[in-house]
């Protein structure tokens, strides 16, 4: 009370450089140009990302969106957020065993400021036979840890070689892995999934069960049952997958 307030504000950023990634191959994204631009009404806290634009060797992303500031006692306690995309194109080695491109992005939740936490409230994404939604929480962990996240959604029906080109590299891997080693075949899905992860505990080498439930029908599978047999094939049937 009685300080200076912005009323208003224009901004448009461009940048260039490099941008650590560990998980990609080459440790980092070579950025062209970032260009981030949009406007700023401190009476209404509201803050218009009319544009968000990467230009990168690993990947072109275009991004709108906005965010709300909401006060309690003078002290920052929420951010209402949501975010948006129409093109998305990446070749990230490391990330994705090949290069993805994705139709549309849509982000919508919350940040609460004393929790550290992001609720989402609903996050979906789009490309050619893929269709993905979801919701639920991540918690950002302390010194250093990985962050909590609780999270459910679902994945509609789609070709199995078609989900692993869509499924990042490093995301839940042993399930991933088991899918790529051991599905050579057919249409999985609608696949439905729970994650209850504590803080920390992506940081570990094994997950408990309790902590990741993956769950699937196939159709029209080709697979390997047992190490060394014949391959199944015609195989149709639910498989539910776990933490380990």
């Amino acid at each position: 009370p009685g300080g200076a307030q912005i009323a208003s504000a224009d901004f448009d950023l461009t940048a260039a450089g490099d941008l650590p990634l560990a998980s990609l191959k080459g440790g980092k994204i070579q950025v062209r140009q970032l260009r981030l631009g949009g406007a700023y009404d401190g009476l209404k806290h509201h803050l218009a990302l009319n544009q968000a634009s990467l230009d990168s060797r690993q990947g072109i992303v275009r991004l709108r969106g906005g965010a709300d500031f909401h006060y309690e006692q003078g002290a920052l306690a929420r951010i209402g957020w949501g975010l948006s995309s129409t093109r998305i194109a990446l070749n990230m080695p490391g990330v994705f065993a090949q290069t993805v491109g994705f139709q549309s992005l849509q982000l919508d939740g919350d940040y609460q400021v004393p929790s550290r936490t992001f609720d989402i409230t609903r996050a979906s994404l789009t490309a050619p036979g893929f269709d993905f939604s979801a919701s639920g929480a991540i918690t950002l962990g302390e010194d250093g840890q990985a962050p909590g996240i609780v999270m459910s959604g679902n994945l509609a029906a789609l070709p199995v070689r078609t989900l692993l080109r869509y499924w990042p590299l490093p995301m839940v891997e042993g399930a991933r892995s088991w899918i790529d080693a051991n599905i050579f075949a057919g249409t999985l899905g609608p696949v439905s999934f729970e994650t209850h992860f504590p803080a920390g505990l992506l940081d570990q080498d094994v997950l408990p069960d309790e902590s990741l439930t993956l769950t699937f029908p196939l159709q029209g599978v080709e697979g390997n049952y047992v190490q060394g047999l014949t391959h199944l094939t015609g195989v149709s049937g639910i498989a539910t997958l776990s933490g380990d």
